[in-house]
Order: structure tokens, then C-alpha cells, then sequence
């Protein structure tokens, strides 16, 4: 099957990409499964998707185009259509992105566009998933993220209780910010694993399948290329010098190489 999105008319980027990054709404109560933002038009079984998640709780609102960032914060995960028509789907991954979305973007293209799936991960998407794959199988990966994602921020509020310092990064993990030699730098909610991972071990070789297990992802769910991507997202954030602290290791992965690393609790500004 191919599924052919398009958004609904057209949009002013402009406007969609300006203003504060989002926050969550007070007014609206999160749902109980999860929050599930979809931008796209419907494809072949799109209905069927969406009827096996509203069974399980989960509380899908579907666009045909780009939400406003306090919309796109109440979600807990965003899933991009494959193709949305004027604008594509590699696009619209880098336009969530600027709206300032921290969480999760699922993005779904056909099993052989390897192309459109290496474009999203390098826009902004974390996971790429199979248009044409059963519906079931679509169903079950967007449970799965939706659990992770919550699980990771659960976990980390009640482990991570202190600031970490490497060289001259200082991450937050209540916040999730961190700094860069007093400077805050916006980071994605995989780039901010990525990067504490990387801190944390700092000097330490660390493989791409150890970093995607220390992110919550289980063994060949997450693909060398996303990590990839994600590390490159991560360096351009950075700037230079910054970005050259983040060693590739040829055949193996990455290693963040850092002076000195120890708890920021008392010392960071």
C-alpha cells in the first residue's frame, strides 16, 4: 500500500513558525492512554489505526495541516504522514521541530523509500515507520513510543535528582535543558538522552546499539542511521567548538571527549 498525504489547502509558514515554544495547556487534562497528534491526510488504513489506539485510550487528533505550538504540546507523540503534498514530509518533520515540540515525531513513509525515510531523520523525525506495514504493527510502534517516552521521563524525574557537568555542557535532567558555557541550547528529547548518555561516559567508546539500549530503545528498534542523525541534529546545535567534543568512531559509533565530568549540583551557574 501507498499512502498519499496531502495537506488540506495551504499554509503561511511564516506564521505557523514564529512566537514562543509551546507549552503544555492547563486547561486540558492528559489523556489516559496518551495524546496523539497526527499531520496528514487519511491513507488506506489510517481509519483502522486510529480506531484500534481510540480503543486503547489513546486520544488522536488529526490535521491536514501544521498545529500551533500549544496544540503540538499537549501531545505526547506527533506522527507524520508520508507525502503531504506541497509541503513534504521531511519538511514538516523540520517545521514541528522549529516550533520548539521536544517529544517524539513518528514518521511514516513506504518500506522501500529510503530516500524520504533518511530526509525525516535528518529533519527532525526520531523513529520512521512502515506506511504499508498492518495496521497492527503500526498500532503496536506507536503504543510502544508512546510508553517510552513516558517511561524515560518517569524514570529520569525519580534517578536523575542532580545536574551533570561535562567539560563545559551542564545538562538538567528536571528541565531538561542544558547549557553550554552559560548559553541554553534547545534540544529534542532524544537529543537531550543522546547527549546525557554521551556525558555521562564521557571518554568512554560507546556503541550505537548501547546508546539507542541506554535511550530505552529495545535491540534493532531503533536503526544506526537514526542515531546518526540524531548525533548530527545534536552537533549543529551545538556550534562549533562545541560540536568537535562529540568524537565519531569509524564501525563503532561515538564518544564525547571532555577534560573533566562530575555532578553540577553545587557548581553549576
Amino acid at each position: 500500500m501507498e499512502a498519499s498525504l496531502k495537506f488540506d489547502g495551504t499554509m503561511s509558514h511564516s506564521k505557523h513558525l514564529r512566537g514562543p515554544g509551546p507549552t503544555r495547556a492547563a486547561s486540558l487534562a492528559p489523556a489516559p492512554g496518551g495524546r496523539i497528534a497526527y499531520i496528514g491526510s487519511p491513507f488506506a488504513q489510517w481509519s483502522e489505526i486510529r480506531r484500534s489506539l481510540g480503543e486503547r485510550n489513546l486520544d488522536v487528533h488529526d490535521s491536514g495541516q501544521l498545529p500551533d505550538a500549544a496544540e503540538l504540546a499537549q501531545a505526547d507523540l506527533v506522527v507524520v504522514g508520508y507525502s503531504c503534498g506541497l509541503r513534504e514530509s521531511h519538511e514538516t518533520c523540520g517545521d514541528i521541530r522549529r516550533l520548539g515540540y521536544p517529544g517524539p515525531i513518528l514518521l511514516l513513509t513506504n518500506a522501500d523509500d529510503t530516500v524520504g525515510r533518511i530526509l525525516g531523520l535528518e529533519s527532525g523525525a526520531d523513529v520512521w515507520g512502515a506506511a504499508d506495514a498492518d495496521a497492527r504493527s503500526s498500532v503496536a510502534q506507536i503504543r510502544a513510543l508512546i510508553r517510552r517516552e513516558r517511561a524515560t521521563r518517569d524514570a529520569h524525574s525519580a534517578t536523575r535528582s542532580h545536574k551533570l557537568r561535562a567539560g563545559k555542557f551542564v545538562l538538567d535532567p528536571a528541565s531538561r535543558e542544558v547549557a553550554v558555557e552559560r548559553q541554553r541550547v534547545d534540544l529534542t528529547t532524544l537529543e537531550f538522552e543522546l547527549l546525557w548518555n554521551l556525558a555521562e561516559n564521557a571518554g568512554e567508546i560507546m556503541s550505537r546499539e548501547r546508546l539507542a539500549g541506554l535511550m530505552g530503545y529495545d535491540s534493532g528498534s531503533l536503526e544506526g542511521r537514526a542515531i546518526d542523525t540524531a548525533v548530527a541534529r545534536l552537533r549543529n546545535h551545538l556550534g562549533q567548538p562545541h560540536a568537535a567534543q562529540i568524537r565519531t568512531i569509524r564501525g563503532v559509533g561515538y564518544m564525547l571527549c571532555v577534560h573533566s565530568m562530575f555532578d553540577a549540583q553545587e557548581h553549576a551557574q
